[in-house]
């Protein structure tokens, strides 16, 4: 997977409701989880 593909699916993760995205192609696979929005670590 080239990565302008892999930018565009990061992209759409961050800006819709999807918190997981998996995608398994010949040259392997690539997974993409939003983890929570948190505060500053004290």
């Amino acid at each position: 997977m080239d990565l302008r593909k892999l930018k565009t699916l990061i992209d759409l993760v961050s800006e819709s409701n999807v918190s997981e995205l998996e995608i398994t192609e010949a040259e392997g696979k690539v997974r993409i989880v939003k983890g929570p929005v948190g505060g500053p670590v004290a």
